[in-house]
């Protein structure tokens, strides 16, 4: 027999068994982290997350978005709020509207006013515009009164075109 005879039936075996070869149960390994977690509805109609088939965070919210990094918003109550992946509430589900953190700041609405937090849930620009969007690059879209202008990180209010439009038209040309 050569090494060439030897060799390929050998091969194949390998092959064959590595291809074989299923996680322990059938299902699939969990996931590595929040963002990679499902949401479920439980019989009773609230929500929670599974790892996997492990449950990582009982179902008793009315709603919940996808993890983004180590917050998620969730609707308890009909107000919103904000929970960790051990589904500890870390800021409280007061708000009539809230968007995900964008550049570590979330556009929330309480009555008929917006402002942004910050992840500990602080209120880094105040709850004094009668419309916001989220932010981006730097800045998010706000109206106050009949101005409409934008909102930096840090709180700065310029009425009129965007800070960063002048830039991004001349970079299109």
């Amino acid at each position: 027999m050569n090494l060439r005879q030897f060799l390929v039936p050998a091969l194949l075996a390998f092959v064959l068994s590595v291809a074989a070869c299923k996680p322990s149960g059938g299902s699939p390994a969990p996931a590595a982290g929040p963002e990679d977690w499902q949401a479920f509805r439980s019989g009773s109609g609230k929500w929670g997350f599974k790892n996997g088939d492990k449950t990582v965070i009982e179902p008793k919210f009315d709603a919940v978005m996808p993890f983004r990094g180590d917050r998620t918003r969730v609707r308890l109550n009909g107000k919103f709020g904000f929970i960790d992946p051990s589904g500890k509430i870390v800021i409280e589900a007061k708000y009539d509207e809230a968007q995900h953190f964008l550049e570590d700041r979330a556009m929330v609405k309480l009555g008929d006013k917006y402002g942004f937090l910050d992840r500990a849930g602080e209120p880094v620009i105040p709850l004094e515009y009668d419309y916001a969007e989220s932010f981006e690059k730097g800045h998010a879209i706000v109206k106050k009164g009949e101005e409409l202008g934008f909102v930096s990180l840090s709180g700065e209010f310029k009425a009129g075109d965007h800070p960063n439009a002048a830039a991004e038209a001349a970079s299109e040309e």
